[in-house]
């Protein structure tokens, strides 16, 4: 497997993208784990971004990905 580089912006991006289009029923149910999986990648991913930008600025952990509802 291959690994992908991205801004934590674009993992970001990326998530809101993929919970619009489940919302939307862009995907079949057979499809759905597999997006679900991706979800979930990309969203440890942007975790662990904003994880190493808070223990390199001494912010205290927080642990969640932005929304636009905060």
């Amino acid at each position: 497997m291959s690994t992908i580089v991205m801004s934590k912006e674009v993992g970001i991006g990326v998530i809101k993208l993929i919970d619009v289009g489940a919302q939307r029923g862009a995907w079949r149910g057979d499809e759905m784990m597999n997006v679900g999986i991706l979800r979930q990648q990309i969203v440890e991913a942007v975790e662990a971004e904003l994880h190493d930008e808070e223990k390199s600025a001494g912010i205290p952990m927080g642990g969640e990905v932005p929304s636009d509802k905060d």
